[in-house]
């Protein structure tokens, strides 16, 4: 079985349009960040992804450090975040898989 991190674009689920028609045009990553409360709302309602809601959870206060200046700027840092996430998972799952393999042999 792959793993699942590689099947779910994260990157492209937090950073493009979350197609909400409440905050149009707008990321999951800035609903999070600008509106906690209808976040919490979406969540409530299981509209978000359980991967992403795990990240935003796991990387909030990182996320809220990232100094808002330039939109370019800002997003590369979140993506950087995000591939930081991804990479740490992948490896994980690698370390899982090697442990149980060398304990049915």
């Amino acid at each position: 079985m792959q793993q699942q991190y590689s099947e779910f674009d994260l990157e492209a689920y937090l950073l493009n349009d979350f197609g909400d028609s409440r905050n149009k045009n707008a990321p999951l990553m800035n609903i999070f960040l600008l509106d906690r409360k209808y976040y919490e709302k979406l969540i409530a309602h299981n509209r978000i992804d359980h991967r992403a809601a795990g990240f935003l959870d796991e990387y909030e206060s990182i996320l809220r450090n990232i100094k808002y200046g330039d939109l370019s700027h800002r997003k590369e840092k979140q993506r950087t975040v995000i591939q930081e996430y991804i990479n740490t998972k992948r490896k994980e799952k690698k370390e899982s898989i090697g442990r149980l393999e060398s304990h049915s042999q």
